[in-house]
């Protein structure tokens, strides 16, 4: 029927709803994962220029310190202490400018791999949403198969309704000739019963 029709294609297309959001949750969750990976790999690339910057700046101070060190062949031991924490700080910025770089190169490995999974759930995405449409189709075409034997149903009913009054009505007229035909027969033998009492009679007056 219609109805059950209408509800396969419901059941069909609930299925497939769910699938597709299923398959959409991982795939929107590496797509954040992804940009959380990139702000924080522009974030790195920021810190790593703003450390060169830094080394740049120390060493320029460090150049200088020493300048005026050996300008005038004695250092204070300001410029001395000064001099010392700057390359400690140098030291510093080097050995995380080093580590931030080795964090770069994960991430962006994971960034790659990351974009390798998103283009493999896309693929994914649209194969579902290719099959939620072609079961689409044929739900539409099942229904409107259905649609059809339910017209072809109706039109059968219809014909048997026809012939069925037909036949009734060809019985009464079948019933009412056979009834017609009896009381013809019964009339007939009447009157030859009666033809042939005549006949007699008139036999034995003759023969008087």
């Amino acid at each position: 029927s219609a109805m059950a029709a209408e509800d396969f294609r419901s059941v069909l297309l609930r299925q497939l709803k769910l699938r597709t959001r299923k398959e959409d949750r991982p795939f929107s969750e590496i797509i954040r994962s992804h940009n959380k990976l990139c702000e924080s790999f522009d974030s790195m690339n920021s810190k790593i220029r703003k450390l060169e910057l830094d080394c740049t700046k120390l060493r320029e101070e460090n150049l200088e310190l020493s300048r005026r060190g050996s300008g005038d062949g004695t250092a204070s031991v300001a410029d001395r202490e000064k001099t010392f924490r700057l390359q400690e700080e140098l030291t510093q910025l080097h050995r995380k400018k080093g580590e931030n770089a080795e964090k770069i190169v994960e991430m962006t490995k994971e960034v790659k791999e990351k974009e390798e999974r998103i283009r493999n759930l896309a693929v994914q995405l649209q194969e579902v949403r290719s099959e939620k449409k072609l079961v689409e189709i044929q739900a539409d075409s099942f229904k409107q198969g259905l649609e059809d034997v339910e017209k072809a149903n109706q039109v059968l009913k219809d014909e048997q309704q026809a012939l069925q009054l037909t036949c009734s009505f060809q019985e009464d007229t079948l019933k009412k000739l056979r009834d017609d035909n009896r009381d013809l027969v019964e009339r007939w033998m009447l009157q030859k019963a009666k033809d042939a009492d005549s006949v007699n009679k008139k036999n034995e007056e003759e023969a008087k």
